[in-house]
């Protein structure tokens, strides 16, 4: 298998502008409630996220998750009411 060339001058790295419009996934155009729903969503998101992580690295709730192949009853149900990461 040949191997890559090394880049040549300049970065390696490529520099994405992001602005919040891209990180919320809303167009520039967006209204208020717009946004709100969009950062709500990824807040929950993130958070399912972290939960199923926090589970599957424990080798003993990753068998208790393994014995019944889907979410425990509270993380099925779970509905987002922490605390407020997007300004009301």
């Amino acid at each position: 298998m040949p191997e890559k060339a090394a880049p040549t001058g300049g970065s390696s790295r490529r520099t994405l502008r992001r602005t919040y419009y891209d990180i919320l996934g809303v167009p520039m155009g967006a209204s208020i409630d717009q946004i709100k729903d969009s950062c709500r969503l990824l807040t929950r998101k993130t958070l399912m996220t972290d939960i199923a992580y926090r589970t599957l690295t424990d080798p003993e709730k990753r068998r208790e998750t393994g014995r019944h192949r889907s979410l425990p009853p509270t993380a099925a149900t779970f509905r987002f009411a922490g605390p407020r990461l997007c300004a009301s």
